[in-house]
């Protein structure tokens, strides 16, 4: 077959790239559901919790790997590989077993120490490795996250974090060694390929906060309809005990006569607060920020007044719900370091590749790229002694910074 169309040419050139790249699927995994290939290499890594904390800080950028990281990533090797060969999965149904016989070890932790394991190992093969090799490990870092359900808060941000953390291993692999035009093809490819499956925080907010009142009104019903305690109501409930009726349950002067009259009121300031959110994250980051802030703080002087005379704090039980929401500003605020983080990257990938072509770096970024989300502007681009910076033109409020990315090229 003669090609003779160029994007057809290029489209062909990334996929045998990404061939060569990749390892194969083994014949025991092809068609496997991914949760299940996860949950073997769950059961090969032999956690040591003091260990993780270290290949935590590896994975982060906060220490180099010392020897004993070394050997705690090479014993779980198999664990490891596992791991890649289920993130290669384009199907993964979790279904409803979400944890192992170990409470304190449920498939969100199990995803996330393997995710740090494989980080980690690209930190340490950063020397030794072929650069599209160590490029590949952090696609498949992508494609883990892509496994991940965001619905919930919680998994919403191990997402992004892992998102965040393979993008400063690509800058690292990216300053480090010379990467091949076909590896950054294939990378920029790649990179544009996850964005489209990227959760936005608002759908992660609308799933957690409909979850949230639906089992509000559940336990409000469950109360009024029976006589049993609150310990018995909320034992087999792991999402009412994330959600405030837990600790409502632990106020010893609450009367407990009351839930029937407390509780849909509380649901009704509950939903109220959480549309007013929503409206606000819909605004450009520097007005839905601050609104953010304003909603989270009137929430919390609705459910608690303090005397400022005896010190002391009365609890209003019609708005408490709204307490255990104070850390959307910190998720949200963080989703949009993370984006613009990502958007840096591909805005990267640009530079390098024209860098690879014509054997110099541009005076200007290329036009309609990326944007910083912080402002909604292109990010400023400048040249330096050995590479380049991508710095935001909107500052980071809850920081009080502004960030920016600094990338090396090897001649």
């Amino acid at each position: 077959m003669r090609i003779t169309n160029r994007k057809s040419l290029l489209a062909m050139t990334i996929l045998i790239t990404f061939i060569t790249a990749a390892a194969p699927l083994s014949a025991e995994t092809q068609g496997q559901n991914a949760a299940d290939v996860y949950r073997k290499a769950f059961e090969l890594h032999n956690v040591d919790y003091s260990i993780m904390k270290i290949v935590r800080d590896v994975t982060w950028g906060r220490t180099d790997p010392n020897e004993a990281v070394i050997a705690y990533v090479n014993a779980n090797r198999k664990a490891i590989e596992l791991t890649i060969e289920a993130s290669k999965l384009e199907y993964c149904d979790w279904g409803e077993q979400f944890s192992l016989d170990d409470p304190n070890y449920s498939t969100l932790d199990g995803i996330l120490y393997l995710a740090e394991l494989l980080l980690a190992d690209i930190r340490i093969r950063l020397d030794s490795e072929e650069p599209q090799k160590l490029v590949q490990r952090c696609i498949d870092v992508y494609d883990i996250t892509s496994h991940i359900d965001a619905k919930s808060s919680i998994g919403f941000v191990i997402k992004i974090v892992l998102e965040d953390k393979a993008s400063d291993a690509l800058a690292l692999i990216l300053s480090k060694e010379s990467v091949n035009i076909d590896t950054l093809e294939l990378l920029k490819h790649k990179l544009l390929e996850h964005q489209k499956s990227r959760t936005p925080f608002i759908d992660s907010f609308d799933h957690e906060t409909a979850r949230i009142a639906a089992e509000l009104e559940k336990a409000t019903k469950a109360k009024a309809k029976s006589d049993m305690t609150f310990q018995d109501l909320f034992r087999d409930n792991e999402e009412l005990r994330l959600c405030f009726y837990w600790q409502l349950a632990q106020v010893k002067d609450f009367n407990k006569e009351n839930w029937g009259l407390v509780c849909p009121k509380n649901n009704y300031y509950y939903i109220q607060h959480s549309k007013a959110i929503r409206q606000a994250i819909q605004k450009p980051y520097q007005k839905a920020y601050p609104e953010i802030v304003r909603l989270e703080e009137k929430a919390l002087n609705d459910s608690h007044t303090k005397d400022e005379t005896t010190g002391k704090s009365t609890i209003h039980y019609d708005a408490l719900s709204t307490s255990s929401m104070s850390s959307v500003k910190g998720v949200y605020s963080y989703s949009i370091r993370s984006d613009t983080h990502f958007n840096a990257l591909l805005c990267a990938v640009d530079v390098y590749i024209i860098k690879a072509k014509t054997g110099k770096l541009p005076d200007a970024l290329p036009a309609n790229r990326a944007k910083d989300i912080f402002s909604g502007e292109d990010f400023v681009y400048e040249r330096t002694v050995d590479g380049f910076v991508l710095r935001c033109r909107g500052k980071d409020v809850r920081k009080d910074k502004v960030h920016q990315w600094e990338f090396k090229v090897k001649d």
